[in-house]
């Protein structure tokens, strides 16, 4: 029988017994004795290392699969010179043999890392490396494409494409990013690129969705710090009372969006409020809260605001010294040309007369204004040597034609029919009568043209001083003006027909034919501002619910009640929280105030609300858990 006894001594040692012949502990790690510093820079430099053989394996593999593809097409036929496939060979095979190099090196790194890359130190080094290469690049792409808020609004152009890429703010940039980092790391050769894409998306959604319950969590706790310190203290800071002004209004507002539109007057001088531009029942409830706790500026923005108003009225209605002047200007024109034309004695007034007879006619039916007209004719002729024969005198026709005048003007007969009726009759009979006596005196006609042109512009003014008139109600004490109101103003303006009927005295007059373009839209600019003025006091709401006045001029009661009252039974603390509480909420009162009269100062705080910040972290947190992810994603492997 065989003898196995020294078997054992002539095999080969085992590898634990050879590690223990060298003197060597092959449990220990590269990284034990190495100092946490030391093993983050490791750590550090291991991630660019990671990134420069990302870059090498790609670039190898795409070389060598590319130049087998060549020599594969070659291989099938292709028609090619003999030293031509003998280059692609020599390609092929040198980019395989680097490829196999790259990714020794790769497989070789791996193991060299794994210890470093879970250490501590060399993970939070390895964060730190990667994390770098995101927000360098990223934050200079930022700069350049004008911050995140042109990089949101999509206005960042190139720059702004890049910074979204490197620093996506959504978890669904996160995920896409961390498939995009996944599939970019070295591949060692039992690891799949697929694998890792799907890993880095997983964790870039997860790190970015854990950073924005961080951010939302933070912002709750903020507030509640704010809060307290409110109750405490009151706003004190500029920047505080801005703030909590900008809260109050978003609040209030029935549409906070309404509050970012101008909606400036049209008429130079005039301040529309907030409520005023943007019709909010909230805004105008708070407004007229505000009014009630009065503040001489609310008065002094109101009168500002009608002497605009009353201002731009009186551009083209003068006043009654220039009328006055206007009318001595149209008579001293006018009366040379008249005294001439009533000397004449020679018009026929037989085609006159005739013009009557066939308007009586064809008013057949319309007895009102057959009596009108058959008024008139018998003051066409006069008894002369005991005979009817046609009026040929201007003086006497002149006056024919102001009975014709004043039964236009309502003024003949009182309110009869016979007076009111036919007017377009009564002005085709003028005409008749204008065209005769011109016919006979040309100077008759040279008067009424320059009469007409010269009372044109006084019933402008007239129009518009009749407009000031009775568009308002009793003067201003301090400026003397007459205060507009919306409802007299409306119903002095309503019909501007009616208006130059009555300042011109004609009761057909059309205010087409004296006010200018400009004239109506400033009186429609007035009826917007007036009518906006009185949507602001009849909104539905009281002057200010009682919520708004306790949270603005009262104390919110659970702070009054607790923190409040307890901060005032400190010695010293209590007498100077309850001062800067005090001062807190008049200088809250002020800027409401401020921002109400001033709406351009109200769209600034509201866009530069803290609500921003606090965007601005969230989107920070989003993109610091997505790196977070993807650091994590380059350890799973």
């Amino acid at each position: 029988m065989a003898d196995f006894s020294d078997v054992t001594s002539r095999v080969a040692p085992s590898l634990a017994e050879r590690y223990e012949a060298a003197g060597i502990n092959p449990n220990v790690k590269a990284t034990d004795g190495e100092s946490f510093l030391g093993n983050a820079a490791a750590g550090f430099g291991a991630s660019y290392v990671d990134s420069k053989d990302a870059i090498r394996q790609l670039a190898s593999q795409g070389a060598a699969a590319y130049s087998r593809g060549v020599k594969t097409v070659q291989g099938a036929g292709l028609p090619a010179p003999q030293f031509a496939k003998d280059i692609v060979g020599g390609l092929a095979d040198a980019t395989s043999s680097y490829e196999k190099k790259v990714q020794g090196e790769i497989d070789q790194r791996k193991k060299y890392d794994e210890a470093l890359k879970h250490s501590g130190g060399g993970l939070v080094g390895n964060a730190a490396g990667v994390l770098s290469q995101f927000l360098i690049p990223g934050g200079a792409a930022s700069r350049l494409a004008g911050g995140s808020r042109a990089i949101a609004a999509g206005t960042g152009g190139a720059a702004g494409l890049v910074a979204r890429a490197l620093l996506p703010s959504t978890i669904r940039g996160a995920a896409a990013q961390g498939a995009v980092v996944g599939a970019s790391q070295p591949v060692a050769s039992d690891e799949s690129r697929l694998a890792n894409a799907g890993i880095g998306a997983l964790a870039g959604a997860g790190g970015a969705t854990i950073g924005k319950g961080i951010g939302i969590g933070l912002n709750k706790l903020a507030g509640i710090g704010s809060n307290v310190s409110r109750a405490l203290f009151g706003e004190s800071s500029p920047k505080a009372v801005a703030s909590r002004a900008a809260e109050f209004l978003r609040s209030e507002a029935d549409d906070a969006s309404r509050l970012l539109t101008p909606a400036p007057s049209a008429v130079p001088g005039v301040q529309r409020t907030l409520a005023e531009e943007s019709l909010d029942p909230g805004i105008a409830r708070l407004e007229r809260l505000l009014r009630t706790k009065g503040g001489a500026a609310w008065g002094d923005i109101d009168r500002s605001s009608n002497s605009a108003r009353v201002n731009a009225l009186a551009a083209f209605g003068k006043d009654k010294p220039a009328v006055d002047a206007a009318k001595a200007a149209r008579s001293a024109n006018a009366k040379p040309l008249l005294d001439q034309a009533l000397l004449v004695n020679n018009v026929d007034s037989a085609p006159v007369e005739k013009v009557v007879d066939d308007l009586i006619a064809a008013s057949k039916g319309r007895p009102a204004v057959q009596s009108g007209l058959a008024q008139i004719k018998p003051l066409l002729s006069r008894l002369e040597n005991g005979q009817v024969v046609p009026e040929d005198r201007v003086k006497v026709l002149y006056n024919v034609r102001k009975t014709i005048g004043d039964m236009l003007a309502g003024k003949y007969g009182g309110d009869s029919a016979a007076a009111l009726a036919g007017s377009r009759e009564l002005m085709a009979l003028k005409d008749s009568l204008d065209d005769a006596i011109t016919q006979a005196s040309p100077e008759f006609g040279q008067y009424l043209t320059g009469f007409v042109a010269d009372s044109a512009p006084i019933a402008r003014m007239q129009i518009g001083q009749d407009l000031m008139r009775r568009g308002g109600a009793v003067p201003d004490a301090l400026t003397g003006q007459t205060t507009l109101t919306p409802a007299q103003f409306s119903k002095a303006s309503v019909d501007l027909d009616r208006v130059a009927a009555k300042a011109t005295g004609f009761a057909k007059a059309k205010s087409d034919d004296y006010l200018q373009p400009q004239d109506k839209s400033t009186i429609a600019a007035i009826q917007d501002d007036l009518q906006r003025r009185a949507a602001v006091f009849n909104s539905p709401g009281g002057p200010g619910n009682s919520a708004t006045a306790e949270r603005i001029f009262g104390d919110n009661r659970l702070a009054e009640s607790a923190a409040a009252k307890l901060a005032s039974k400190i010695p010293l603390f209590g007498p100077i929280s309850q001062h800067l509480r005090e001062k807190g909420q008049q200088r809250l009162q002020e800027k409401l105030a401020l921002v109400l009269m001033y709406p351009d100062q109200a769209r600034l705080i509201l866009q530069a609300m803290p609500a921003q910040d606090r965007q601005a972290l969230q989107r920070a947190l989003t993109q610091g858990g997505a790196v977070v992810g993807n650091v994590n994603a380059n350890r799973t492997e």
